[in-house]
């Protein structure tokens, strides 16, 4: 299976997005699938199976043929962040018909800090349904880390989504959170 997999950044900057990012790409090649990666992150300009796409200039028509190049022929595609790179690809997966997959983005509360919404329910949970308007309603998956987070996403935005829970973590062995990953893309093609 050809597995395209949207980030901002892998493998420069060691946050926690970024190694689960390098984890998925690294197990998924493991398994035998070919992967791609589109990111912003320019250090990676040049190397064999990334694509570099600045998010700044996803407007450009150059940079979305580019993106929907790659995204065109692929089997999968998984989106790691609800950045403007993520949104673009999820719509374009959508009118060509390709299954995605959505990493739960857990920083709401960071993004409602940031809006000056504080760590407030309310604040939360407009940011919620703004992910999910833009984001979340067009993915054929969710992937969630807990049962939590997925109920408080619900609810907060009055819909369900085809969830699927995949602990981070020591909660489960990496080779088995990777089984599940790889078994929830097989179930949305």
């Amino acid at each position: 299976m050809k597995i395209t997999v949207v980030c901002d950044a892998i493998g420069s900057r060691n946050t926690e997005a970024d190694v689960a990012a390098m984890t998925l790409v690294r197990a998924m090649k493991k398994r035998g699938h070919e992967v791609v990666v589109v990111c912003s992150d320019i250090d990676k300009a040049g190397e064999e199976e990334y694509i570099v796409i600045s998010h700044r200039a996803i407007g450009n028509r150059f940079n979305e043929i580019a993106l929907e190049n790659e995204i065109w022929d692929s089997d999968a595609v998984y989106v790691m962040t609800a950045s403007v790179l993520g949104r673009v690809a999820v719509r374009m997966c959508k009118r060509h018909l390709i299954p995605v997959c959505v990493d739960f983005d857990t920083q709401s509360e960071a993004q409602s800090a940031r809006m000056a919404l504080g760590r407030s329910k309310a604040g939360r949970g407009a940011v919620y349904r703004r992910l999910y308007v833009r984001l979340y309603r067009y993915a054929d998956a969710v992937r969630y880390p807990s049962e939590l987070s997925r109920k408080r996403f619900e609810k907060a935005v009055g819909n369900k989504t085809n969830g699927y829970i995949i602990p981070n973590g020591a909660q489960l062995s990496q080779d088995k959170r990777m089984e599940r990953v790889e078994e929830m893309l097989y179930d949305i093609r």
